[in-house]
């Protein structure tokens, strides 16, 4: 009804109206079209309408599919730029607890890396965001997960835990590490500290 107005109105006034109308076949299904309707006097007939409609369906469907897929691209730019200021936040709140050359990471409960020193990619041989939102139990050997799992729950109880893991050295092999777990607060909210050292293996002085 309101298009309707809108090209009664337009046609009064300017003798042509043109836009887009969402038509419908004797079928029921409807179909958009692009219309172009003009008034003009019959010589018998007197003050008539002529109307040229071409359809735009498929032409709509990309337009569609092109806005939704701009509005997914707004969404993850934006979780993006809010991961990326978490993850500075995050960086920023472990650099003021470590140095660069200590192996650290910040996790939480379950073992969700939150944040990593420099020493501590070094050591593992990846990049800040391959590292981040991963799980630090992913970094160990087989039956060093277990270890750590058990070491997350203890920690995160007790306040502390101390225990002996292989870990991925620059993603080609596994070393062997002293890891300390330990609380550590921030405004949002209890996290765990990891604290690694290499561990000398027999025979080394």
């Amino acid at each position: 009804e309101e298009i309707a107005n809108e090209i009664m109105h337009s046609l009064n006034k300017d003798g042509t109206w043109s836009g887009e109308v969402l038509n419908i076949k004797k079928d029921g299904t409807t179909f958009w079209c692009h219309a172009n309707v003009t008034t003009f006097t019959h010589h018998t007939l007197g003050e008539v309408w002529v109307s040229v409609h071409e359809d735009i369906t498929d032409r709509k469907l990309v337009e569609d599919k092109l806005r939704a897929a701009n509005q997914q691209l707004k969404e993850v730019n934006k979780k993006l730029m809010d991961a990326y200021a978490l993850m500075r936040k995050w960086k920023d709140h472990l650099g003021t607890q470590l140095q660069a050359e200590h192996i650290g990471f910040l996790v939480d409960k379950n073992g969700l890396i939150l944040a990593a020193t420099q020493r501590a990619l070094e050591v593992t041989g990846r990049t800040r965001l391959e590292t981040i939102g991963t799980n630090l139990v992913d970094l160990m050997e087989g039956a060093s997960k277990e270890k750590l799992e058990k070491a997350l729950s203890v920690a995160w109880t007790r306040g502390f835990y101390q225990r002996k893991v292989w870990m991925t050295s620059n993603q080609s092999e596994y070393k062997s590490f002293v890891m300390k777990l330990m609380h550590m607060h921030s405004d949002r909210g209890r996290t765990l500290l990891v604290l690694e050292q290499e561990s000398r293996q027999e025979g080394e002085v």
